[in-house]
């Protein structure tokens, strides 16, 4: 078992979307699931958004 909060980057118009969000909602109920509206390669449709998403979880003091 993982002790370390766990946050997972969904990507809404990903193949591999809500099933495995429910899963990993089963599996683990304290994960936060981050929900960027892209294709699978989140980094490639939309980096922008991905970054505002990576700042919220790494919080204030990381630049």
């Amino acid at each position: 078992r993982l002790g370390a909060p766990l946050d997972v980057v969904l990507a809404t118009r990903s193949l591999v979307g809500a099933a495995s969000a429910a899963e990993l909602a089963r599996r683990r109920p304290d994960a936060r699931v981050l929900r960027v509206e892209a294709g699978h390669n989140v980094q490639e449709d939309a980096p922008d958004a991905l970054a505002q998403v990576l700042a919220q979880v790494a919080g204030p003091d990381v630049s």
